[in-house]
This record gives C-alpha cells, sequence and structure tokens, in this order.
C-alpha cells in the first residue's frame, strides 16, 4: 500500500474557491456487499491506518476511518461536491483496488444517510452478531487515531460521540444487548458444533489482543481441558493465560501446539499469514480452525488439508441470522432511538452551516455602525459623555432589531433544510457575498 500511496500524496489537491456549505461523505464496504478477499484489502491497520489518515487530510477538512473485521468505512467532510470523487481515488489508490471492483463493493452515503449509518452502526444494528458492544471501542479507536492525526474537526468528533452516546442507549433502553454475542462468540459456537461440543477438548488461540482476548475468556468457561494462548509477545499471552486459566506459550512453538489440537481460533491481525499448510503439516486428528481476523491470518489454502475445516468471520453469519429474528422487536425500538438521534444531530449541523451567514452579516452591520456613529459623533461636539452613550446604544439597538428577523429566518429555515437560498439572498442583499 506504501508506494501506491506516495504516489496518490504527491498530486497537488487545488483547495482554492472553498465555500461555506459543507458535503458529508461515507464510502464503504461491508460484510452486506463485499466479499472477505476485497474487505482485507480496505482494512487499516496499524501503520496502514496512520498513513491512510494522511491521505485523507491531504483532501478533506476532517476524516475518521472506522476498519473492522466486518467493515472499513471512512467518513470526511468537504467543501465541493467533487469530495465523492476524491474519497473514491484516495481508497483506489491507497488500497490499490481498481474502480471496478470498489463499485461492486462498497457503499456510498451523503449528509444525513451518512450521519444515520454511523448511528446503526454504533447501535449494533448492522453488525453481523446484532447488538455486539465492540463496536463501540472500535468507534473510540477510529476517533482516538484520527484526532492523532489532526483530521477529526468539531463536526466529526461530535458525530462520534453522538454515535457513542446512541449506541450506549440502545444497549441499555433495548433488549438487543440480551444477545450477548459477539464475532468471537460465534465462531465458537461453530466450532462446538463440528466438534460436538469443546468440553475436554485442546485448543489454541493465537493473538492475545481485543479479539483473541475476548475468545480465550469464553472458552474459559466452556470446559476446555486445555487451553493455549500464543502471541508475538510473551508476555501478553502470559497476562491473558493468567486471566483465563489458560497456558501460555512462545509463538515459535505454534506448530507443535497445533500438532494435536483439537481447534484453533486467530485473532490477529498481522502482515502475512501466522497459519498455512506447511505449519499445520502432517496430523492424524482433524483440525477446526476459525479465522477471526481481516486480514486473514491462516492462509487459504489451509482448507485444502483433508483433515483441516477452515472458517472465516464470512461464515459466521448463519450462526447470528436466528438471534436477529429473535430480537425484532428490540431492533426496531433501537431503530426508533437512532432516528431520533439522526434528527438531532442533523438539526445542530444545519444550524451550524448558517452561522458564518450570521457572523459575516453581524460583522457587516456592526462595520457599518460603527463608522456612521463616528463620523456623527465627530460633529456633534456638545454632547455629553452620557449622551454620546445613547446614541451608540440606540444604533445597536436598531441594527440589532433589522437583523432579528433575517438571522431568525435563516435560522428556522436551516432546521428544515431549506437555509441554502435564504442564505445566498441575505449575502446578496447586505454586500457579505465574498466575507
Amino acid at each position: 500500500m506504501c508506494l501506491a500511496l506516495h504516489r496518490f500524496l504527491c498530486v497537488p489537491r487545488d483547495f482554492e474557491g472553498i465555500r461555506h456549505r459543507v458535503h458529508l461523505f461515507m464510502l464503504g464496504a461491508s460484510h452486506e456487499r463485499a466479499p472477505l478477499a476485497i474487505r482485507e484489502r480496505l482494512a487499516f491497520n496499524g501503520d496502514d491506518l496512520t498513513s491512510g489518515l494522511q491521505a485523507l487530510s491531504s483532501i478533506a477538512h476532517e476524516g475518521v476511518i472506522l476498519s473492522t473485521c466486518n467493515r472499513t468505512e471512512i467518513y470526511a467532510l468537504f467543501d465541493d461536491p467533487a469530495g465523492r470523487q476524491h474519497l473514491r481515488d484516495l481508497v483506489c489508490a491507497t488500497c490499490d483496488l481498481p474502480p471496478d471492483l470498489l463499485d461492486e463493493a462498497s457503499d456510498e452515503r451523503e449528509g444525513r444517510n451518512a450521519i444515520h449509518h454511523l448511528l446503526r452502526v454504533a447501535s449494533g444494528l448492522d453488525s453481523v452478531v446484532l447488538g455486539e458492544p465492540q463496536i463501540l471501542t472500535q468507534v473510540q479507536f477510529a476517533l482516538a487515531a484520527a484526532r492523532e492525526a489532526k483530521i477529526a474537526g468539531p463536526v466529526l468528533t461530535r458525530l462520534c460521540h453522538e454515535a457513542l452516546r446512541t449506541g450506549k442507549l440502545a444497549r441499555t433502553r433495548t433488549g438487543i444487548a440480551r444477545n450477548r454475542l459477539s464475532i468471537a462468540h460465534a465462531g465458537i459456537d461453530l466450532a462446538a458444533r463440528w466438534l460436538d461440543g469443546l468440553s475436554g477438548r485442546h485448543v489454541v488461540v493465537v493473538g492475545a489482543g481485543e479479539i483473541g482476548g475476548l475468545t480465550a475468556r469464553i472458552l474459559r468457561n466452556s470446559g476446555v481441558a486445555d487451553l493455549v494462548i500464543t502471541n508475538r509477545t510473551l508476555a501478553r499471552a502470559e497476562a491473558l493465560a493468567h486471566d483465563t486459566g489458560g497456558r501460555a506459550v512462545p509463538f515459535n512453538t505454534l506448530r507443535a501446539e497445533i500438532a494435536d489440537a483439537d481447534a484453533v481460533f486467530v485473532g490477529a491481525t498481522p502482515p502475512g499469514y501466522l497459519i498455512d499448510l506447511a505449519l499445520v503439516g502432517e496430523r492424524a486428528l482433524p483440525l477446526i480452525a476459525v479465522d477471526l481476523s481481516v486480514p486473514r491470518a491462516i492462509d487459504p489454502e489451509t482448507a485444502n488439508h483433508p483433515l483441516v475445516r477452515l472458517f472465516t468471520v464470512d461464515d459466521l453469519q448463519d450462526v447470528t441470522a436466528a438471534q436477529r429474528e429473535k430480537y425484532g422487536h428490540e431492533v426496531r425500538q433501537a431503530e426508533t432511538l437512532v432516528a431520533a438521534a439522526t434528527d438531532t444531530f442533523s438539526d445542530w449541523w444545519r444550524t451550524r452551516e448558517v452561522v458564518p451567514t450570521i457572523a459575516a452579516l453581524r460583522e457587516r452591520a456592526e462595520t457599518i455602525r460603527e463608522s456612521e456613529v463616528q463620523r456623527t459623533l465627530r460633529r456633534l461636539h456638545h454632547l455629553s459623555d452620557r449622551d454620546r452613550n445613547q446614541v451608540e446604544a440606540l444604533s445597536v439597538a436598531i441594527v440589532n432589531k433589522l437583523l432579528h428577523d433575517p438571522i431568525t429566518a435563516l435560522k428556522a429555515d436551516s432546521q428544515h433544510g431549506t437555509h441554502e437560498d435564504a442564505a445566498l439572498v441575505i449575502r446578496r442583499l447586505f454586500g457579505v457575498e465574498g466575507q
């Protein structure tokens, strides 16, 4: 990705002609439309996330990249509708993805639709696993990374905070949190079906991060006889093993541990594959391999081994579909909360769009008022300080009275999304087009 990204960053960007109208675009790919092979090419992890945010800052005023095992979504603010194409060009360049493949796999949203989508995502309504809580942590991480890259401005910062607030509200005021499932739960349930239960089994967990840690904690209560945890950093594996009653082993012993394991779960996102056909080697026992990583950490060719049954995150949707139907009433309640929160944020955003016009109008009026008052007072030398203050106060009152109706009307129009024409008329009538 780095070479393509370097070429993209070297292309000059034209920021002239900036207008006050702001466009919010979302370009993303999720499990709904994009196969795993495309999603892993679009994933932004580690250094790729840093580079991606850097590239985004070269074309957008604000931006956030949300990248999880089931989705990659980029939210960005532009002054020009052409920002939509700039965003597509960026993704194609940084992810080395042909435009036609991006068209097939991606989803685009603008304005209110983008706002509504992020709030649904944070509420767990668009997840493979209904209501899964990990997405809240992932939204927090996306915002923190954007802040560190200095591209999370006031609009997207507030939007992410609203998404987090709405997501928490959906889980406390509806029953979707009772689902208590996650990608890790679904993967373990799938393995248990194929093994006729995990009780007494030898299971290996690769990775001690968020997904690996959650997997190990769930397995702790599943009756596994030997829970083995490995990680490139042994200290992290040891800490997780201590918490879960497992056994930590060095990463270079993975081949030996897998040799007689019944199941292996991988929840890590390193560069390249951690497990392949060579590492699986010759074996006498069947092995269930569950890859919970995006990009994948188990070579797909491993599925060609006669005794290996390989599953990826895309195989988990059948496991979770029944749960979504079961919680239909709770989903409808959560959708109502999301719709209300979308209205609230959209109203704030539209009001914010008229602030530059209101500020320019007030500045123009104040400049004229002050100039005329000073010119008049220079001719009225006989006035006392008290009288001069009264003239000043009178001029302020007249200006406020004159501005009250157009400003009130502009704010009212902003609530209905019809403020653009009114703002243009006000700027022309009051001579503030260039401010």
